[in-house]
């Protein structure tokens, strides 16, 4: 993980920025996988990320994973709002997409995934980080 790092999507800060200075909270909710997140969080730190967060739910930390209604729960209430108010952005149907839609979330994927073999279909799609603000603004209508 830290030999070959994730990056981050083109104009990740920008649009965490943008949000922020609407008022949006942001957390995350990440299914750690073999990579703990106690190095997760020392990579966001590295890139900037974890400034933009409220909360950051690391599967291995609260030993639950997406799309384990729980984790969601868990995120929401120390984020202290309601699911019906909430939207989680995911790239993976089968966890985020389905997961989010379990707790009453809309749900926003990312990128060019089928939904296939997933029973719920996500709210809006993007291709891009940079369109999410726009999709956010128009849930508010």
């Amino acid at each position: 993980y830290l030999e070959y790092p994730p990056t981050l999507m083109p104009g990740a800060l920008d649009v965490l920025d943008t949000l922020t200075g609407h008022g949006y909270k942001i957390a995350l909710i990440c299914n750690s996988g073999t990579t703990p997140g106690s190095l997760q969080r020392k990579w966001l730190e590295e890139q900037g990320i974890v400034r933009y967060m409220e909360v950051l739910t690391f599967s291995d930390e609260v030993e639950l994973a997406k799309p384990s209604s729980e984790i969601f729960l868990v995120t929401l209430s120390a984020l202290d709002v309601l699911p019906h108010l909430s939207a989680h952005i995911g790239d993976r149907p089968e966890t985020d997409i389905l997961g989010a839609k379990r707790v009453g979330m809309r749900a926003i994927l990312i990128g060019g995934e089928s939904c296939d073999g997933v029973p719920v279909e996500p709210d809006a799609r993007i291709q891009r980080l940079t369109d999410l603000p726009a999709v956010l603004e128009d849930f508010q209508r």
